[in-house]
């Protein structure tokens, strides 16, 4: 049987989608052949682009040309291929499908912990960073959050105020209140001590509205680098993340087993759904 996962969208969903991988290939038999499926990432115009191997200096293991060819003849997909798509958001959803098709293809972002939740060291020591492609001063940063009570905050803007699409699903849910109600949970558990992080795609929304007494704002990760901002995040000790699965991500991979990871109690606007969100993390109410 041949097992393909489509990959699409930003780093985080990336993630989701290749540790959706990973679950699906330490479920398979041993005579079965795993795939992704990148051919979308080649149009896609948003983010970076597929950062997988540069990032965490993965060696994927991509679709064939010919069999791209052969999944968009309708006949071929008709009699051979299975199409599995997500059922239910950031729900915990195995995709099960008995039958005589030898191609099953995946679709979707499969943002839940339960997928990999048993297969956790495989999930962190895939997801690596490349730490020979940071930049000096991201790694000078780096070293000072480890010996520091550090507490990063992620404020993502950008797509979710100027985009209609994302405006829609995500915008709106981690307001200024928001902020203000988990920086006072952080305040209330910890000593005077915090050294706050800020991350974001608006800096300037950042400087004006966040105006915490020791705090560093991270501005220089731009563009391509902005993946560094993931990197960093998950060098501090504490978080208090975005409805975004770029802070997820960066909040997940802090190995610390006493870590406090704030998120908000709301995803989307469109549902309540928050299986995205791990047991042991604390949600604050926005809405």
């Amino acid at each position: 049987m041949v097992r393909i996962v489509e990959i699409i969208g930003g780093l985080g969903n990336q993630m989701f989608q290749y540790a959706f991988f990973l679950y699906l290939k330490n479920k398979s038999h041993i005579w079965d052949r795993l795939y992704v499926d990148i051919e979308a990432m080649k149009t896609y115009d948003r983010h970076y682009g597929l950062e997988l191997e540069k990032v965490f200096n993965l060696s994927l293991c991509p679709i064939s040309n010919r069999l791209h060819r052969n999944l968009q003849k309708r006949s071929f997909a008709k009699h051979f291929v299975k199409s599995l798509y997500e059922h239910s958001e950031c729900e915990f959803d195995e995709p099960v499908y008995r039958g005589l098709r030898p191609y099953r293809y995946y679709r979707g972002y499969w943002q839940n912990e339960g997928y990999f939740v048993d297969i956790e060291p495989m999930i962190r020591e895939a997801f690596q960073f490349n730490v020979n492609i940071l930049s000096e001063k991201t790694k000078a940063i780096a070293s000072k959050m480890r010996r520091e009570l550090s507490v990063s905050i992620h404020v993502r803007r950008g797509d979710y105020e100027n985009l209609p699409e994302a405006k829609a699903m995500h915008g709106g849910i981690c307001s200024l209140d928001y902020y203000h109600k988990a920086i006072d949970f952080i305040r209330q558990r910890l000593d005077n001590n915090i050294c706050f992080y800020l991350f974001s795609d608006d800096i300037n929304w950042v400087e004006e509205n966040l105006q915490l007494e020791n705090r560093c704002i991270i501005d220089w990760n731009q563009g391509e680098d902005s993946w560094q901002d993931m990197y960093l995040m998950s060098c501090c000790r504490h978080h208090i993340i975005a409805n975004s699965s770029f802070s997820w991500w960066a909040a997940w991979l802090n190995p610390n087993k006493n870590k406090i990871v704030l998120t908000p109690n709301k995803w989307f606007n469109h549902t309540d759904a928050v299986g995205i969100v791990p047991k042991s993390w604390i949600k604050i109410p926005v809405f």
